[in-house]
């Protein structure tokens, strides 16, 4: 009888689980702003293969007053160039701490530019979450929501607002299509925002600041 009641509570458990997933699955479809369905959809190759490169935390304005800090841009920009040209992806993914916020005064977008131009000369498309480090730019232009309006207005670009009553602007779900255009595959694009009240190493920040919310039932 015990062994039966853990089943049936395991099986209950279960159930609850998937339905929250596909509740939560519906919701950020439902509400989030879908900037990029006007532009061409992900689709596997002919193949079946679908080729994604990752580039993370890659610091552009690291330190414009000084020597190295240039320097370093333009080393990043040639190794991600190298990288693109070796692997041909269908789908870059950025998925934070690209600019470093911090030292950048009234032209983050000059190096948001920068961090996308290996994909948008080589004509790749891409998608970027954001990092704790995006919204540290003071003046004009630095914050979460004004990059991503930027990063959208690129053609190459498939990032997209997430829905507004959930913390930070990069949650999103980019669809993959087959050749017969039906969603195969989909991407969750989650932003990790950039503190977190309930955590001593405000670095370390949790998806919303609300982990019980995420990770309990």
């Amino acid at each position: 009888k015990f062994k039966r009641k853990q089943h049936q509570t395991m099986a209950r458990l279960h159930f609850v689980l998937s339905i929250l997933t596909f509740s939560g699955i519906l919701f950020i479809l439902a509400c989030g702003k879908k900037v990029s369905e006007d532009k061409p959809a992900l689709k596997f190759r002919g193949d079946g293969t679908f080729k994604i490169v990752q580039f993370t935390d890659v610091h552009f304005g690291e330190n414009p007053g000084e020597w190295w800090g240039p320097w370093q841009d333009n080393m990043s920009k040639r190794v991600m160039g190298s990288i693109l040209d070796a692997e041909l992806p269908d789908l870059v993914i950025m998925t934070g701490d690209m600019l470093t916020g911090n030292n950048i005064v009234d032209n983050a977008t000059v190096y948001w530019k920068m961090m996308v131009s290996p994909m948008e000369s080589r004509n790749i498309t891409w998608a970027v979450t954001f990092g704790n480090h995006h919204d540290l730019a003071s003046g004009k232009g630095g914050t979460r929501k004004d990059l991503m309006n930027y990063d959208i207005s690129f053609d190459n670009s498939r990032s997209m607002f997430g829905p507004s009553n959930i913390e930070g602007v990069s949650n999103y779900i980019l669809p993959i299509l087959d050749q017969r255009d039906k969603v195969k595959s989909q991407l969750f694009i989650m932003d990790s925002n950039s503190k977190c009240s309930q955590m001593k190493n405000k670095k370390d920040a949790w998806p919303g600041g609300r982990r019980h919310d995420h990770f309990n039932v």
